[in-house]
């Protein structure tokens, strides 16, 4: 028996030993033919001076799969825009529609050479953790360890290291995981300094763009829906992310070539023109820049000029104006033979235009950024919104008043001697299409609103762009005559803020104006809306001069149209007043 045992034992340690040979075995011959890996270990955990080393295996699995969905990014091809029928009716002919999106950011063998990421999962006292532990001692390519800092306020300090660099993010959890993984792929990229992925002066400027192709993927990727529900507010915040790459001149082209098809994608060519100019600067052999250039240029010269007598006129024949009965109110008011100036008050970034029938409407104007004129404007927002208020009202005196630079940013105090300028002026309006985020009161600005109400002036502002319940900046003011958004199917616009505190709501979806360059373009958003009403409340002012504006508020509230809409997260129905152009005329006519 004892003989028996002896011979099972020698054999079983023979087993286990050529068993652990062939184990390393097809281990160095993995070795030796797989790609690079990027071994990611399981990080340390810190809170409140407790350390737990290795611990953070959660941290190290999600890392690892938001780095391999950025590579997977890398050589996907991004949906192909569809036929014009199913565009969004703002879209133009897709022959001009520039397609950076045909082709990969990378190679396929780029994408394959980057080192994939692998959690590494610790050694155990089991044949399974033996494994792991040869994995270990056999792993090609580098390795990432780190630490998570988790602070008493739950914001997460993670600071890892690898290639020979250490990245230190903070944030919350999802941010700085997002913000590592971005910065690992970004220094992968610096193999291959040709793709123009590669280009961009730091991983934050990669992850705007990044974040920007997400955007437009996702426009793309549904433009049927985005017919009928403005998803084209994911090609605004696109720009959001790609303008500020163009502006600083990124050394990658792909920013510029992006930011023009969106462009495109909002029918403003000439926008998409000036940057695929800047293109040329960068990479003037480009092909794609040169042949989209080309069409593009071609179509500004085909594009029939607004220039001629009748252009406000013509803005009366689009759909925003037959829903609220425009034509109708006009009509109305020129039948009381009773019409009056109104004066206008536009808070913006100025006007230039050289069409009369505009400039025949400017009363006058003042600009309070320094070494910035009114007619410095770049973006063509502020003559957009003038030539929407003058089609809707064709006796009003507009007052372009600068208060935002060239560059789109503004200080209170700018804003606040504007405030004081339209009250200067006597205006009778008085229009603040310009925001931000903040939902923090302003004292400074809540006297100055009161005392333009005690002297008769209506101020008006939209809701604000986070479609969220709670009120944005100008809207937090007090005495705000604050107006929604909805589309021309009377739905609330995906960007659209809402609540008892708004006033009205207006259409804001498709609009069609006319531009800096005195082209028609079509247009979205809170501003647009919110001159709607402006443009209104001054033709109802234009019968009716002497109103107060608690009786010109009255009438416009009372004269709207109920309407119901859906509340974003679908979980309420709500019932809002609609503004009525014609309603609010008789309404006037009538009033006494």
């Amino acid at each position: 028996m004892l003989k028996f045992l002896k011979i099972l034992d020698s054999w079983l340690i023979r087993l286990v030993f050529y068993l652990l040979i062939a184990i390393g075995l097809v281990k160095f011959s993995i070795w030796l033919f797989k790609p690079l890996t990027l071994q990611i270990r399981p990080f340390d955990i810190i809170k409140e001076e407790t350390i737990e080393r290795g611990q953070g295996e959660w941290v190290a699995r999600r890392l690892s799969e938001k780095i391999r969905r950025i590579q997977g990014k890398l050589t996907e091809e991004l949906p192909k825009p569809q036929d014009e029928s199913s565009l969004p009716v703002i879209a133009i002919p897709s022959a001009i529609l520039a397609s950076p999106i045909e082709t990969p950011l990378v190679p396929a063998d780029v994408q394959n050479a980057l080192p994939n990421p692998e959690f590494f999962r610790p050694f155990n006292f089991d044949i399974i953790g033996f494994i792991n532990f040869s994995a270990t001692l056999l792993q090609r390519g580098p390795i990432l360890e780190g630490s998570v800092f988790i602070h008493n306020d739950d914001t997460y300090e993670i600071v890892a290291e690898a290639y020979e660099q250490q990245w230190r993010v903070t944030g919350n959890l999802e941010d700085s995981l997002n913000s590592l993984a971005y910065a690992i792929v970004f220094n992968q990229l610096q193999k291959y300094p040709q793709e123009d992925v590669a280009r961009f002066d730091n991983a934050k400027d990669f992850q705007a763009f990044m974040s920007a192709r997400l955007e437009f993927e996702t426009y793309l990727d549904d433009q049927g829906l985005a017919r009928q529900s403005g998803l084209d507010h994911r090609l605004e915040k696109a720009i959001a992310y790609l303008k500020p790459l163009t502006e600083k001149k990124s050394r990658s082209i792909l920013p510029f070539s992006y930011l023009a098809s969106i462009y495109t994608c909002l029918n403003a060519p000439e926008r998409a023109a000036v940057v695929l100019r800047e293109a040329k600067t960068i990479d003037s052999q480009d092909s794609w820049v040169n042949t989209t250039l080309e069409k593009v240029e071609i179509r500004l010269a085909s594009q029939a000029s607004t220039e001629q007598p009748g252009a406000l006129k013509e803005l009366i024949n689009q759909k925003a104006f037959e829903l609220i009965r425009v034509k109708q109110a006009i009509e109305a008011a020129e039948k009381t033979n009773a019409e009056q100036p109104v004066k206008v008050a536009v808070i913006a970034d100025g006007f230039s235009s050289s069409l009369t029938e505009l400039n025949d409407r400017i009363s006058a104007s003042q600009s309070f950024v320094p070494g910035e004129e009114v007619e410095q404007e770049v973006s063509g927002h502020g003559t957009s919104i003038i030539a929407l208020i003058a089609a809707i009202a064709p006796t009003s005196k507009i007052i372009p008043i600068k208060v935002l630079s060239s560059k789109g940013f503004g200080q209170d105090s700018w804003i606040l001697e504007g405030l004081d300028y339209a009250r200067q002026q006597k205006a009778q309006v008085l229009l603040l299409p310009l925001g931000n985020f903040s939902s923090q009161p302003r004292p400074a600005y809540n006297r100055v609103i009161k005392i333009l109400k005690q002297q008769n002036i209506l101020p008006i502002a939209p809701t604000g762009i986070d479609r969220s319940g709670v009120a944005q900046f100008p809207a937090t003011i007090p005495g705000m005559f604050v107006v929604g958004t909805i589309n021309n199917k009377q739905q609330l616009a995906d960007f659209s803020s809402y609540g008892d505190w708004v006033s009205l709501v207006a259409p804001g979806v498709d609009i069609k104006t006319i531009g800096k360059d005195n082209k028609v373009e079509v247009v979205r958003g809170g501003s647009y809306s919110s001159a709607m009403v402006a443009g209104v409340a001054t033709l109802v002012l234009s019968v009716q001069p002497n109103l107060s504006v608690t009786d010109l508020e009255a009438i416009l509230q009372k004269s709207a149209v109920e309407i119901t809409v859906d509340s974003p997260a679908n979980t309420q129905v709500l019932k809002i007043g609609r503004v009525d152009a014609l309603n609010a005329v008789e309404e006037a006519i009538s009033f006494r």
